[in-house]
């Protein structure tokens, strides 16, 4: 089976996606395709020494340029920026040569093969996994406010970071312009959360509403459960939110991801982490001070785990 990994980057995080992509390059299989399509840039030099380490990894990588301006209209907010609206145009580039297709945002360390070729996406277009904002503003209000045990939790709301894609299933016109639609269709009013602005994922929920199949938390744990016992075995840990894993910072950044970076930064040349006892310590004591929060998440994993992973 031929897997290609699929990430979009601006020049301004092309250091992230390069440990983004490392990590997805030492930890599965070789022989692997790993696409980085940069938007509105041609990487040059300074990417020679990125190349040679997915090669010595045993990846092959390829760099494409991505001009698409369709979205560029929306409005951007936060840490979100217009490269996150062309993953469904970088994907339907590659969808021709490939039998199975992981799309990763680039602010994801992959610690662990992830058996690509093992996972049923049960007839559906994609797997992903739920979204885990537990926030007042997320797709989950009844269960913040209420403590609601929903089933339908389950399956009401990915998070689009990481989605494993079955080419045989992918249209790229029709979802190129159903993505489009969705965006439009935001502006007056979010299906699924109150308040939000048009996005990159409210729309991929629309684009896939009922033709997604839920993956395990650990195939992209999400930040917010960095506090609970599955951050530390995750085999994807993905930085959404504005704090990413690059800079290296106390609190953030454990013993796990310092080891895994250093190793990146060794590979490509660059200085790595130090003391990472400290940077462990750290960690340790802001998981004691969100305690709270951390029971709150592990009674909505335990919950909406898949039946079936």
């Amino acid at each position: 089976m031929r897997v290609s990994f699929v990430y979009v980057a601006d020049h301004r995080i092309l250091l992230m996606a390069q440990y983004a992509v490392m990590s997805a390059a030492l930890s599965q299989p070789a022989g692997r395709d790993y696409h980085l399509f940069c938007h509105h840039f041609t990487p040059g030099s300074e990417v020679e020494p990125f190349a040679a380490a997915v090669s010595a990894a045993g990846g092959r990588l390829h760099l494409h340029t991505i001009e698409d301006d369709t979205f560029s209209h929306i409005r951007t907010f936060g840490h979100i920026s217009s490269a996150c609206f062309l993953r469904i145009a970088a994907v339907s580039e590659v969808v021709a040569s490939a039998d199975r297709v992981i799309y990763m945002d680039t602010d994801t360390l992959v610690f662990e093969d992830l058996a690509i070729e093992q996972l049923d996406l049960q007839g559906r277009s994609i797997a992903a996994v739920l979204d885990m904002d537990l926030s007042d503003a997320g797709p989950f209000p009844d269960f913040v406010r209420q403590g609601a045990l929903d089933p339908s939790i389950r399956s009401r709301y990915f998070n689009s970071g990481m989605m494993v894609i079955d080419p045989k299933r992918w249209q790229r016109e029709a979802f190129l312009h159903r993505f489009a639609e969705a965006l439009v269709d935001q502006e007056s009013g979010c299906r699924y959360k109150p308040n939000c602005p048009p996005n990159d994922q409210c729309a991929c929920n629309t684009l896939f509403a009922d033709d997604w199949t839920p993956l395990p938390f650990t195939y992209n744990f999400q930040a917010s459960g960095k506090f609970t016992e599955g951050w530390q075995t995750a085999k994807v840990r993905h930085y959404c939110g504005g704090a990413k894993f690059l800079p290296v910072t106390l609190r953030r950044n454990d013993r796990r991801d310092l080891a895994l970076i250093g190793e990146i930064s060794r590979r490509l040349g660059q200085r790595g982490p130090r003391l990472p006892a400290l940077y462990e310590l750290a960690f340790r004591m802001n998981v004691l001070r969100n305690r709270s929060y951390a029971e709150q998440m592990r009674r909505f994993i335990q919950f909406a785990e898949p039946l079936q992973a």
